[in-house]
């Protein structure tokens, strides 16, 4: 999910859709500067760092409940 191949990739989206600076405020321009270490970065983050996940149950409309 979170592989080098998928982050160039996703980044590459969002250059092309003109994505815009996010909470850190860096534009794609500047990110591109120094790609490689950046996605490096991301990379090493997404392994080690463990990110709390929330499920909240759906009512759907035909087939009752899911997560």
């Amino acid at each position: 999910m979170f592989s080098l191949k998928n982050l160039y990739a996703a980044f590459k989206h969002v250059k092309k859709n003109k994505g815009k600076a996010g909470l850190d405020r860096v534009s794609i321009k500047q990110f591109e500067s120094n790609l490689d270490v950046n996605i490096m970065s991301i990379h090493q983050e997404l392994k080690t760092a463990i990110y709390p996940m929330f499920r909240k149950e759906i009512t759907k409309v035909k087939s009752g409940k899911h997560l």
